[in-house]
């Protein structure tokens, strides 16, 4: 019996800082990419959409890579040690300016 919101956001990554492990970023870390030369980070899951399934399409004159492929194993985690402790891939960034908002939903959970 609660209500939930969900943001659909367009992100500009940038040059990603890659984890594998709760603990490497820090909750309370205002900035915790720019000592690393980043500019966003992506916290490697154990499970991603198939990408060969991916659409392209254009938002604004710019092409946006949308996922359709079914949720299976993430090829990149062999790529970055192997085992992660996150088991979906989450993307993060720090400053608002990389970040625009495309939808709002308001979910009921019963």
């Amino acid at each position: 019996g609660h209500d939930g919101v969900m943001f659909l956001c367009e992100a500009a990554l940038g040059k990603q800082r890659i984890v594998t492990r709760d603990g490497q970023v820090q909750w309370n870390e205002k900035d915790p990419v720019s000592a690393h030369g980043a500019d966003s980070v992506y916290a490697v899951g154990q499970k991603e959409p198939d990408s060969t399934h991916d659409i392209t399409v254009k938002f604004d004159g710019a092409d946006v890579v949308v996922p359709q492929g079914q949720v299976g194993p993430n090829p990149l985690l062999a790529k970055h040690g192997g085992s992660s402790s996150f088991d979906q891939s989450e993307y993060l960034v720090y400053k608002e300016s990389q970040c625009t908002i495309r939808y709002v939903i308001k979910m009921r959970f019963t």
